[in-house]
């Protein structure tokens, strides 16, 4: 070993040689890992003409941290995951809005794209195969969960793709991408005076379509609302309150407990708007905010909640985003919550007034953006089937199809039955 590194390289042996203790001195444990990479860095030989990836080893050793914590839902998010959770966020990404599935054999669908995204122009058919997507296979990108990545991008640059129609004909494309605007609400009429809105996400300003929306149908006639947030995983606790409090006129939607304070009331930003009678349909995956929404209108008896006991997360998380050339962010779980009765979400979950339970719920839920056309939606419908009959064979599954979804059903007779018939 040369001799200036060996100056260098014995003090780091007696750091990380020293036995290893809890201490609240994180200077000395920032030091003692400064010491240990530098230590990498100077003596570690890769194999052939590579060298160390610095930022691949730090990032890689950021996320084992959290990991360390023992908390599911604390984790480092690579710049990567930012970009798709930011877009997500806001409703919006920069890509080409084509939306795939694979279906029981491996093979990657197209169910259809977002309307108004590039690739709404371009006559894919639901069904239609995703061969590649520049020089990667399209069913190798789905294995590295890299396939929602590689359709993303800057905006103005492309990509390009094989398509294999139903035909057998092969499409070979190239489009541009750019910015998309991706919806997480539906609206539809389950009869003459009852809507049923599904929200897949709490995005940041999901409220003022929601609102839109409610207003329009109030106009229109509609006398009951069912809310499903089944398959729901949680998002925006703010716009989340916001629609609390259009159906709701209590100031208090959940307590928050953090590591500052004991619990506090988290009042809600908006004003109550609409009286109609309301169901909420919930199941095991609805989660966090879906959860708080539920239980908080459950508590004040302003909404009859119907399904199967969701999650149970009742913890909030923050995150934080990291500058220079680490990028991406840390998700921290920052505060814990509960419900206006003092129930606590987490680990408990939130139990349905009346409690429905059905074979395969993700057979009647859909889930993702909504601004998709009704083709692909359908699609979509028929290739869960599909893959529930590889597994558990035909006759069962379209059994349960037939029978229908009995817990929107239960929910609309509840609300016939108990509220508008008054």
């Amino acid at each position: 070993i040369p001799r200036d590194m060996l100056r260098t390289a014995v003090p780091m042996l007696e750091v990380l040689s020293m036995p290893s203790r809890p201490t609240d001195n994180f200077d000395a444990l920032i030091s003692e890992l400064a010491a240990a990479l530098e230590l990498v860095r100077l003596n570690f030989l890769p194999a052939g003409e590579g060298k160390i990836d610095e930022v691949a080893i730090v990032r890689d050793g950021l996320a084992a941290m959290m990991a360390a914590l023992e908390d599911p839902f604390s984790s480092y998010i690579s710049p990567e995951q930012l970009a798709v959770y930011e877009s997500r966020k806001e409703e919006r990404l920069v890509g080409i809005g084509l939306q795939t599935e694979t279906d029981p054999q491996g093979r990657l669908r197209v169910v259809g794209a977002l309307e108004g995204s590039p690739a709404d122009s371009i006559g894919l058919s639901a069904g239609d195969e995703l061969l590649q997507v520049d020089d990667r296979g399209a069913a190798g990108l789905v294995r590295d969960s890299r396939l929602e990545n590689a359709l993303r991008g800057e905006e103005g640059s492309t990509v390009r793709l094989a398509i294999l129609e139903s035909s057998g004909r092969r499409r070979d494309l190239r489009l541009t991408r750019r910015e998309v605007n991706v919806s997480y609400l539906s609206a539809e009429n389950v009869s003459r005076d009852i809507l049923l809105l599904r929200i897949t996400w709490f995005s940041s300003r999901i409220h003022e379509e929601f609102i839109d929306v409610l207003e329009s149908a109030e106009s229109q006639g509609i006398k009951a609302v069912v809310l499903d947030i089944r398959a729901n995983s949680g998002g925006s606790i703010i716009a989340t309150r916001q629609i609390f409090s259009s159906f709701c006129g209590e100031a208090t939607m959940y307590y928050v407990r953090n590591r500052e304070q004991g619990n506090i009331p988290d009042t809600v930003l908006g004003k109550r708007q609409f009286s109609l009678p309301l169901a909420v349909l919930i199941d095991g995956e609805t989660y966090s905010a879906g959860e708080v929404l539920a239980g908080a209108l459950q508590d004040y008896k302003r909404a009859i909640v119907v399904g199967s006991r969701s999650g149970g997360k009742g913890s909030m998380q923050q995150v934080f985003p990291i500058g220079g050339a680490l990028g991406g962010a840390l998700r921290v779980t920052t505060a814990a919550n509960r419900i206006p009765s003092g129930r606590e979400i987490q680990g408990n979950g939130i139990e349905p007034d009346l409690e429905v339970r059905q074979p395969w719920p993700r057979m009647f839920v859909e889930i993702g953006p909504q601004n998709l056309p009704e083709e692909a939606r359908r699609y979509q419908r028929d290739l869960k089937r599909e893959k529930l009959a590889a597994v558990h064979g035909r006759d069962p599954v379209d059994a349960v199809w037939q029978a229908g979804d009995r817990q929107l059903a239960t929910a609309v007779q509840y609300l016939r039955e108990h509220l508008l018939s008054r």
